[in-house]
């Protein structure tokens, strides 16, 4: 059953939300797949202010929050960050009566208490149809006096489907029963707590922001106690019966009181003998009682809003941004060098120093116009950077195989030794290297690093990149963040770091998704604090306002969501194109602050963008031949050129038939893959090599579709489309990912008097036979295609 339903976040929120909705979603989020969104558009009907309409959508998802409801379990998520809500509003409205928006009870209210309606108020039930259908839900928890809105909702879903359906039967909406077409948009039923369906306010009409006689979940105990004891209540005497009926009092009691208490006070209320003052006060204990632990938690939330929170009130988040390759060193290579995975010859992990093709780097221009150019990073098994990244200062552990055999020393005592300067005289690679996860300490490097990061900044112009590594594999959160998201009933050693678990269909995990997103999340808290720990040094020493600040993440992380048959394996990166394993953070904070450029940004934005926005945002030279493009326009809050993301795969632990069966198997997972160099290096073999990126799927993304070739077991091409996968927008797509691989390196093919090499099985020349080529979007069946131009 998908669960579905919103608040406005156009106020602070009252005990009415509570008990009229928000109560029935924090119980149904165990009982379906839920989403629960703050109404941020409908609020503009009477926020008008920015920064207020900021603030109060913040305050609405602290208060889902505080109540109970589970990120873990339901889906929370600000209307507006949907796009497509818009897109419905408008066609929906196309088949919406007007007399049924002008018997709406909202606008009728509205006018009545003397507002002047504008659109948006007398449009309000088309949007919130929008709301409703665009997620085909099944169950809409809302409060007795919305039921309209329902069957508004189901009657325009109707009007939509007969308009827009051939074949549609208003008597047969799903087509179960006698063949018919099923309806675009599903025909939702509202889920009404009947106990509680609408709650009064003190004044006695309907609790209601816009009537200004709320109880606020939240609001200051000098208020409420003042609204409590200004309760509407007649003039009946001490010691007579009080009525039932149109009493307030006694309906917010009969609300809040568990039933056993309630009769207590149902009983005297109706025998009289007490006052409405001692009412008030029982019904001010009850909503301590009630809401007490809630007010808690959003204390401790409040305390502790993280510190990318905070540094996104300075900077443009980019909402939708993407890496070309969800691996640390490739998507590292293209984030220096603004060109492609296949430019840069970094394709994978561990790839060898021989492969790596020389380019200039952003961190060069740095360096050549005068600037001090430090990176730093804490685990270098899987990232290194040499002298070909441009920094001329690298703080990071030596790299090889040793670090590979420390991972395996997990004893925190061992730490006493090792993680100090005589250790690391010893061994250099101990010290602030976070491969000895059971001994190193990160918010100590952290501390140290900032130190570092304040000197190196008082000597001059400084490029400083840090590479947080903390949420990795094998992942130990050290104090406070450990066990703060884990189940206390999952075994310690469950609670303490991440377990290998073979991502193998039907062979589970000894542990579930739930627990290994929760690891993640302490993980995160504590990578989240590192930064925090760098942010608060350049503030203190007086760097922070005058910094050009990007905070950014090289890849996502998949939990397998998508497949209950691998719940308990472990999560990967690299081994999927799509929106968990490349979507990832960026936010840009300008020298001075945000300023007038926009508080976040829906256009895609691609890794590879990042150096050339450095370089224009700091009046230096661009790179040449560059895949990315500066993202300073969309900081202007004007357009950009055409942009789309080229991806592809990386090398994990996963093998691509678990999750494309029939796929090219691939490489072998095991040690053989690597050699190792002799000074301790460990790197690709050629034959691995070879085989990486033969394996590779590569794709196409523009933000509504995912094109995406993956190469198959017969040697054929498979390939398959996701999203908006018709029209122009869809062929223009398709046809840039034919010109982008006709250029990788892998695709070159030799003409031999007009045949095939036989090295290289794939046909040369600029068109794709049928039978090398099968395109798959939904509604399609899987077959040969047409030929396609290759560009050229």
């Amino acid at each position: 059953m998908r669960i579905l339903s919103g608040v406005q976040s156009s106020g602070r929120l009252h005990i009415g939300n509570y008990y009229g909705a928000m109560r029935q979603f924090v119980q149904l989020q165990d009982q379906g797949e839920a989403y629960y969104f703050i109404a941020n558009y409908h609020a503009l009907n009477t926020v008008r202010e920015p920064k207020l309409a900021q603030e109060l959508t913040r305050e609405a998802a602290l208060t889902y929050l505080s109540l109970g409801l589970d990120p873990k379990k339901a889906v929370l998520f600000r209307q507006s960050d949907v796009k497509e809500v818009a897109e419905l509003y408008w066609i929906l409205g196309t088949v919406v009566p007007q007399s049924n928006l002008e018997r709406a009870t909202s606008y009728k209210d509205k006018v009545a208490q003397g507002i002047s309606p504008d659109f948006g108020l007398f449009a309000y039930p088309v949007l919130m149809a929008a709301d409703i259908l665009l997620y085909s839900a099944d169950a809409v928890p809302v409060g007795k006096d919305q039921i309209q809105h329902i069957e508004f909702a189901r009657d325009w879903a109707v009007k939509f489907n007969t308009q827009y359906v051939p074949g549609y039967d208003p008597a047969d909406p799903e087509g179960k029963e006698r063949g018919h077409s099923p309806g675009l948009l599903k025909l939702p039923a509202a889920h009404i707590q009947e106990s509680a369906a609408t709650v009064p306010g003190i004044d006695g009409r309907k609790m209601s922001k816009s009537y200004g006689n709320t109880l606020e979940l939240f609001g200051e105990e000098k208020d409420l106690k003042k609204r409590i004891m200004s309760i509407k209540t007649d003039s009946t005497p001490v010691e007579a019966p009080k009525p039932t009926t149109d009493a307030p009092l006694y309906d917010l009691l009969k609300l809040m009181l568990p039933a056993s208490e309630f009769a207590e006070v149902d009983a005297t209320w109706r025998a009289g003998g007490k006052g409405y003052g001692d009412y008030k006060k029982k019904l001010l204990e009850a909503f301590h009682t009630t809401f007490g632990p809630a007010r808690q938690r959003r204390s401790e939330l409040l305390a502790d809003p993280g510190e990318l929170e905070r540094f996104l009130q300075d900077a443009t988040l980019f909402t939708r941004a993407y890496t070309p390759v969800a691996q640390t060193e490739p998507a590292w290579r293209s984030l220096l060098t603004a060109r492609w995975p296949y430019r840069t010859g970094v394709r994978y992990p561990l790839t060898s120093d021989a492969r790596v093709v020389l380019a200039p780097t952003f961190a060069d221009r740095y360096s050549e116009a005068g600037w001090r150019t430090v990176f730093a990073t804490d685990c270098s098994r899987f990232h290194f950077e040499g002298p070909a990244s441009g920094f001329t200062r690298r703080w990071q552990p030596p790299r090889g195989a040793l670090n590979f055999a420390l991972e395996k020393l997990r004893y925190r005592a061992l730490g006493l030794f090792a993680d100090n300067a005589v250790g690391a005289a010893w061994v250099p690679e101990f010290i602030d290297n976070r491969a000895l996860a059971g001994i190193h300490d990160p918010m100590g490097y952290a501390e140290r690093l900032s130190q570092g990061l304040v000197s190196e900044a008082s000597q001059g112009p400084l490029l400083f990149a840090f590479h947080a590594t903390a949420a990795h594999f094998p992942g130990d959160p050290v104090y406070p963040f450990y066990r703060r998201y884990v189940p206390p009933t999952e075994p310690l050693d469950r609670r303490l770091r991440m377990h290998f678990a073979p991502v193998t269909p039907g062979a589970k995990g000894a542990w579930n998704r739930e627990g290994s997103e929760g690891l993640y999340d302490e993980l995160l808290a504590q990578a989240d604090a590192q930064v925090g720990t760098l942010l608060d040094a350049l503030r203190s020493s007086g760097h922070y306002d005058d910094a050009l600040i990007v905070l950014l993440s090289d890849h996502g992380e998949s939990f397998h969501a998508d497949r209950p048959d691998l719940a308990g394996a472990t999560s990967v990166h690299g081994a999927r194109l799509g929106e968990e394993e490349n979507r990832i953070l960026l936010a840009v904070k300008p020298p001075g602050g945000r300023g007038l450029a926009p508080a976040q940004v829906d256009e895609l934005a691609r890794l590879v963008d990042v150096g050339p926005t450095l370089l224009e945002l700091s009046g230096l030279p661009a790179l040449p031949e560059a895949d990315g493009l500066s993202l300073t326009p969309l900081l202007r809050g004007e357009a950009r050129p055409y942009a789309p993301l080229y991806a592809e795969t990386g090398y994990t632990h996963v093998s691509p038939e678990v999750f494309d069966p029939g796929h090219w198997p691939g490489v072998p997972r095991t040690f053989d893959a690597y050699r190792l160099r002799p000074d301790g290096v460990v790197e690709m073999g050629e034959a691995a090599d070879a085989a990486v990126l033969r394996e590779k799927d590569a794709g196409a993304f523009d933000g509504e579709r995912w094109w995406v070739d993956r190469p198959q077991a017969d040697g054929t091409l498979r390939r398959t489309c996701s999203g908006e996968c018709e029209g122009p927008d869809a062929e223009a797509l398709a046809a840039w990912l034919d010109d982008v691989r006709e250029r990788t390196a892998e695709s070159a093919s030799r003409r031999v008097a007009g045949h095939v090499d036989d090295r290289n099985p794939r046909p040369p020349g600029n068109v794709r036979p049928p039978q090398r080529l099968l395109r798959v979007w939904p509604g399609q069946p899987e077959g040969a295609a047409h030929p396609q131009p290759r560009g050229g």
